[in-house]
C-alpha cells in the first residue's frame, strides 16, 4: 500500500469521504534545496508548512512526483503511518522534518514534503547528497593586481567533508566584518573595499571541520600612483627677442614624484610618435623619489603650433597621465601663396559672380594678403589674419562683365619675416559674353523668280564666337536646294571677343515671296540668343503658281442658246504683282463686254486675277473659239493661255435658199426642188405636195436626196417625168426641239401649153383653170418679192449688230439671219400648213 502515491490507504479513504464545506490554504517550504549528509551520521531534511486548516495530511516521498516515487510516511490527525521499508531509519521530527539515522550512500536522492487538506495540496523538495567524510584543505588567491582605490577580492577555495568553517587573518591578526571588509555568505571570499596602499600585507585563510583544520595565505602588494599633479612639464625661457623663431634652441622637461611601481615618462607628438630629438628618458633621482625625462633641439618651422606631450604610465593604473608644452609659437617666413586655379581654367559667364581666393597655409605670423589688378595696378582687397586663424585667406568677389575677359589678378603675401611680397596669380580669365546686337542686311526688293541673292548676318562681339541660325517665317532654315550657308567669317571684336559674319545664298522661287527672314546669334555657353530685325522679300513671279497651275476659263457648260447672254470667267494663277488678262474670240482680241478685273489673295502671297466676259449669243457664234491669256508685265511678257472653249450654239431652223422659190420644168422633164435648212441641232425635213400630202421618197416618181455640210442640211426633191398634174406648190417643212419653219417651192412649166379639146363640155372648165393659174403665178411673184426684201433688211440688221459686238475678220463670211426670226404666218402642224397653202390656191388638177 506504500509503493505508489496513487494507491490510497484505507485511512485516507475514510477521511476523503467527508464533505468539506470550505477550502483551506496550505504553504509548504523546504529551506535547503540541497542537503549534505555523511555516511554513518544522522541527517535531518527540514520541512515546514503554514495552513489555516486543522490537522492537514503530511506525506514524505522518496523521489519526485511521478511513477517512481514512494511514500515514506504519512501523518493524519497526529497518527504517523510508516512504509515498512523505511520505518527502521526514518522518523518524523518537529512539525514536518524527516530524520534519517545512520545515513548511507544509497540514501542520496530527491525527497518531497507534501501537505494537503480538503483537496488543497502543496509540496516542496530537497536533494540529499551523501558522501564519505574528508579532512579540510584550502588555497588562497586574489582576483586582480591590487591597485589603490580599487576593490580587491580574495577567494579561499576549500575542501573537506563536512564542509569546513572559514576564518580570516592579516599579518597574524583576525579580520572581521567592517566598513572596508566584507565576506561572502559561506565566508570563502573576502572583499577589501577601496583598497589603500596600507592594505599591503600577508592574508591567511584558516579552515576547520570535524576531521581537522588547515591554513593557506596570499601576499598583497598594493600599487599606487605618484603624487598628485604628475607628470609636470616645463619649457625653457624665450630668447631676448621675446619670441622663438626658426633656429633657436629649446629644452622641454617632464618629471614625476613617488609611485609604486616607479612611473615611466615619454615625450611624443600629437601622433603619439616618440620624439626623435636629443632626449633623456626616465632618469631617477632617488633623494626626492623623482623621475625625469627631457629633450633638447633647434626649432624648425614645423615646430610652430605644435604641442609636445609627456605621457606618464604606471602599472598602478590602466590610464595614462599627460602634460604638454602648450602650443609652440615659432616665427618663420610664409611660403608662396596659392591662387584658385578655377579662375584660370574655367569658363565664366558674364553677370555671374566670381570669387578670387588666395590662401597662405604657412608662415608665422600668417601672411598679410592683398589682390592687385595688373591692368590698373589697383589694390582690390586686402586681409590681415586674426589671432587664432589657421590660415590666411584673401577673397575678392564681383559680378563679371565682358571687360574682365582676359584679365589677370595677382595676390601678394608678406609678414614680419618676409617683407618682399611673395605672389601668385589668377587668370587670364575666360569670360563668356553674348552678342548685344545682330544686323541682317536689307534686301534690294523686288527680285525676280529664279534669281540668286545673298543675305549677310553680322553678330557683334562675343566670347566664344556666336553661332548663327537662320529663320524663314520663324522656322529654322537648313541647307537645301534653295538656301545654302556659303561661308562664315570670324573677326576680332571688342573685349577680346569675336564678331561672327555669315552669308546665306537663296535661289528665289515663288515660295520666297513675302518670306520673312531673320538671323539669330546663339551662345551655347550662356544659353543666350538674340534675333535680328526681320526683312521681307518681294519676289516677282508669273501667273503659273502653284505648279502645275494653268489659267482657267469657266462658265460654259457644253452648249448655249441663241439669243441668250453667255458669261465666261477667266481666272489666272497666283502672280506677283497681279496678272493682266486678254480675251480672244477666234484669235481676235476682245475689247467689249469685259468686267472690271478682280484681285484676290493667292498662293505664295501673290494675287489671282479674274474677269468676266459677257457675250450676247447669235447663231453666228456657233463654232466660235474663245480663250483668255494671263501675263505679268513686271516679270516678263510671256503669255499663259487658258483652255480653249468652242461654242456650241443651239438655234431654231431657217431656210438658206429662199431665192429658189420658183422651179420650172416642162412635161416629161425632171424637176429639181431644193430646200436648204440651217439649224443646230439638226432638223427633221419633210416635203408636202400641193394637196398637203407628205411626199414619200421613192413613190410616184419622187426621190428625196439629203446632204449636210456644217449646220446646213440640203434636201432635194426630184420629180421625174413631170406631168401636167405635178405643177403646183411644194412645201419643205423643217423642225428641231427649239422651233420649226417651212419653205414653199412653186413648180411650173416653162410656157403655157393649150391642148386641143375635142369635147365642148370641158371648154368652160379649162378657161377657169387657166385663169386661176395665171392669178396664182402673179401672187407668187409678189410674195417672193416681199420675202426677199424682208430678208435683205434682216441681214442688214445682223451686220450692224455684229459690228457693234465684235469685229469680223476678213475671212469671216456674213451669214443670213435665220428665217425663223421673220414674222410670217406659221401653222401649228405641217399637214395643215401644206394643205392650207394648196387650198388657198385654185388649180385645175385635171388633165
Amino acid at each position: 500500500m506504500f509503493l505508489n502515491r496513487r494507491v490510497p490507504m484505507l485511512l485516507s479513504l475514510v477521511f476523503t469521504v467527508c464533505v468539506i464545506e470550505c477550502m483551506s490554504t496550505v504553504d509548504v517550504n523546504v529551506p535547503h534545496p540541497i542537503t549534505y549528509g555523511l555516511v554513518g551520521y544522522d541527517t535531518t531534511l527540514i520541512c515546514v508548512y503554514e495552513t489555516d486548516a486543522i490537522n492537514p495530511i503530511l506525506t514524505w516521498y522518496d523521489g519526485m512526483s511521478g511513477a517512481d516515487e514512494i511514500i515514506i510516511l504519512q501523518e493524519m490527525n497526529g497518527v504517523v503511518i510508516f512504509n515498512p521499508e523505511y520505518q527502521d531509519r526514518f522518523s518524523l521530527i518537529g512539525q514536518a522534518s524527516l530524520r534519517i539515522n545512520d545515513t548511507e550512500l544509497g540514501d542520496s536522492n530527491d525527497y518531497e514534503c507534501e501537505a494537503s487538506h480538503g483537496g488543497v495540496i502543496d509540496q516542496d523538495s530537497t536533494y540529499l547528497f551523501v558522501s564519505e567524510s574528508q579532512s579540510p584543505n584550502c588555497t588562497l588567491q586574489h582576483n586582480t593586481q591590487p591597485v589603490e582605490g580599487v576593490n580587491l577580492t580574495l577567494t579561499c577555495t576549500i575542501e573537506g567533508i563536512p564542509p569546513p568553517a572559514v576564518q580570516w587573518f592579516k599579518n597574524g591578526y583576525s579580520i572581521g566584518e567592517s566598513e572596508r571588509y566584507t565576506f561572502s555568505e559561506d565566508g570563502t571570499e573576502l572583499t577589501i573595499l577601496n583598497t589603500h596602499r596600507d592594505d599591503s600585507g600577508v592574508y591567511i585563510c584558516n579552515v576547520t571541520n570535524l576531521v581537522g583544520s588547515s591554513s593557506c595565505y596570499d601576499l598583497i602588494d598594493v600599487w599606487y600612483l605618484p603624487n598628485d599633479g604628475w607628470p609636470n612639464c616645463t619649457v625653457s625661457d624665450e630668447p631676448s627677442t621675446g619670441y622663438f623663431q626658426e633656429g633657436d634652441q629649446i629644452v622641454i622637461i617632464c618629471d614625476a614624484t613617488g609611485g609604486n611601481p616607479t612611473p615611466e615618462l615619454y615625450w611624443h607628438n600629437s601622433k603619439f610618435e616618440l620624439l626623435d630629438k636629443s632626449c633623456i628618458l626616465n632618469e631617477q633621482e632617488q633623494t626626492h623619489e623623482l623621475t625625469i625625462s627631457s629633450c633638447t633641439w633647434e626649432l624648425e618651422s614645423s615646430d610652430n603650433g605644435r604641442v609636445y606631450t609627456c605621457t606618464g604610465k604606471s602599472d598602478a593604473s590602466s590610464e595614462t597621465y599627460d602634460c604638454d608644452t602648450g602650443q609652440l609659437d615659432v616665427k618663420y617666413t610664409p611660403d608662396s601663396p596659392m591662387c584658385n586655379e578655377a579662375a584660370e581654367n574655367n569658363v565664366f559667364k558674364e553677370g555671374n559672380e566670381i570669387t578670387l581666393t588666395c590662401v597662405s597655409l604657412d608662415g608665422n605670423p600668417l601672411a598679410t594678403l592683398q589682390w592687385v589688378n595688373t591692368s590698373s595696378g589697383m589694390v582690390m582687397t586686402g586681409t590681415t589674419p586674426e589671432p587664432g586663424d589657421s590660415e590666411s585667406i584673401a577673397t575678392y568677389s564681383w559680378a563679371l562683365s565682358r571687360a574682365d575677359n582676359t584679365g589677370v589678378y595677382v595676390c601678394e603675401a608678406t609678414n614680419i619675416i618676409q617683407t618682399d611680397p611673395l605672389t601668385c596669380s589668377s587668370g587670364p580669365l575666360n569670360v563668356s559674353f553674348a552678342a548685344v546686337d545682330i544686323l541682317l542686311s536689307e534686301p534690294n526688293n523686288p527680285y525676280d523668280r529664279g534669281e540668286y541673292i545673298t543675305l549677310m548676318c553680322t553678330s557683334s562681339s562675343s566670347n566664344p564666337p556666336s553661332s548663327i541660325e537662320w529663320y524663314r517665317n520663324n522656322t529654322s532654315v537648313t541647307d537645301s536646294d534653295c538656301e545654302t550657308v556659303v561661308n562664315t567669317d570670324y573677326i576680332d571684336g571688342e573685349y577680346s571677343g569675336t564678331i561672327t559674319q555669315q552669308h546665306l545664298e537663296i535661289y528665289l522661287t515663288a515660295q520666297h515671296n513675302s518670306a520673312v527672314y531673320q538671323c539669330a546669334s546663339f551662345l551655347f555657353v550662356e544659353n543666350a540668343s538674340i534675333r535680328s530685325d526681320y526683312i521681307i522679300l518681294d519676289v516677282y513671279f508669273p501667273p503659273t503658281e502653284p505648279f502645275p497651275c494653268q489659267t482657267s476659263l469657266t462658265g460654259y457648260d457644253g452648249h448655249v442658246m441663241a439669243g441668250e447672254e453667255l458669261i465666261l470667267t477667266c481666272t489666272s494663277c497666283s502672280s506677283n504683282p497681279q496678272a493682266e488678262l486678254i480675251w480672244y474670240v477666234d484669235d481676235m482680241e476682245v475689247q467689249y463686254g469685259l468686267s472690271v478685273p478682280r484681285y484676290t489673295h493667292a498662293e505664295f502671297n501673290g494675287k489671282q486675277t479674274s474677269q468676266n466676259l459677257t457675250k450676247p449669243i447669235t447663231y453666228l457664234d456657233h463654232g466660235a473659239v474663245i480663250y483668255c491669256e494671263a501675263y505679268n508685265p513686271e516679270f516678263n511678257e510671256e503669255m499663259y493661255s487658258s483652255n480653249k472653249t468652242v461654242l456650241n450654239v443651239h438655234y431654231s431652223p431657217f431656210i438658206e435658199n429662199t431665192d429658189e422659190g420658183l422651179v420650172k420644168a416642162d412635161v416629161m422633164e425632171t424637176a429639181n426642188l431644193t430646200c436648204e435648212v440651217n439649224s443646230n441641232p439638226d432638223s427633221r425635213i419633210t416635203w408636202y405636195d400641193s394637196l398637203g400630202n407628205e411626199v414619200i421618197n421613192g413613190t410616184n416618181r419622187s426621190i428625196i436626196v439629203e446632204t449636210k455640210k456644217d449646220t446646213i442640211q440640203t434636201s432635194v426633191l426630184l420629180i421625174t417625168n413631170v406631168t401636167y398634174t405635178d405643177y403646183g406648190n411644194y412645201t419643205c417643212y423643217a423642225e428641231n426641239y427649239i422651233n420649226m419653219t417651212y419653205f414653199v417651192v412653186y413648180l411650173s412649166g416653162t410656157s403655157i401649153v393649150f391642148y386641143p379639146v375635142n369635147e365642148p363640155t370641158y371648154d368652160t372648165e379649162i378657161r377657169i383653170c387657166l385663169t386661176c393659174s395665171l392669178v396664182l403665178i402673179i401672187v407668187d411673184i409678189i410674195l417672193v418679192y416681199f420675202i426677199r426684201r424682208e430678208d435683205w433688211m434682216v441681214k442688214s440688221e445682223d451686220h450692224m449688230t455684229r459690228d457693234q459686238q465684235e469685229p469680223i475678220s476678213k475671212n469671216e463670211s456674213v451669214k443670213p439671219r435665220p428665217r425663223g426670226d421673220v414674222k410670217r404666218k406659221v401653222y401649228d402642224k405641217p399637214e395643215t400648213s401644206a394643205k392650207m397653202a394648196v387650198l388657198e390656191r385654185t388649180y385645175d388638177n385635171r388633165a
